[in-house]
């Protein structure tokens, strides 16, 4: 539908998709390699915690709290790193493909405006778009783009869930 209006700004709309796809991917991979490493440092974090809670009576007799308790903590900073680090790679993630996205949109509007201009010259009139045709060639590019944001996000939450049934599984 975009091309039938009009095939420069087609170009240039469907120009983000491939530098959309590119930063997805890279993005998907980084990601999913570090909530696989979270999902061991939970395990690591609940079964130190497990022989904290279990092992009272030894603890005690072997003088042993302390150095479980450091231990318990260092397991929990570095839970706490990975967390931060994941949720910035998610909030980078959603910046990224905003900024692709929106700098498509800005790209049509400048180009389609130069040829609605260029279309109402009067000295040499070429009739190649007007502002009306910009104006639904944006709306349709408004929903093609519209998806790919929203799959980012959720590929987020897919790429978490999908690591941790990945844990279930080793």
């Amino acid at each position: 539908v975009l091309v039938t209006l009009n095939w420069k700004l087609s170009i240039v709309a469907l120009a983000g998709l491939p530098i959309f796809a590119y930063s997805f991917a890279r993005m998907r991979a980084r990601t999913r390699e570090i909530a696989r490493e979270r999902v061991r440092r939970q395990t690591d974090v609940s079964l130190a915690l497990g022989e904290v809670l279990n092992a009272n009576e030894k603890l005690k007799l072997y003088n042993l709290r302390d150095y479980l308790t450091r231990r318990f903590i260092g397991y929990m900073d570095v839970l706490r790193a990975l967390v931060v680090r994941i949720t910035l790679m998610a909030s980078t993630s959603t910046s990224t493909s905003a900024l692709i996205t929106n700098g498509a949109q800005v790209a049509v509007l400048i180009i389609g405006g130069a040829l609605v201009i260029q279309s109402t010259d009067p000295v040499n009139p070429t009739r190649e778009l007007s502002a009306g045709d910009l104006m639904a060639f944006y709306v349709m590019m408004l929903q093609l783009y519209a998806p790919a944001g929203i799959f980012t996000n959720s590929m987020q939450f897919v790429n978490q869930a999908g690591t941790s049934v990945d844990r279930l599984n080793n």
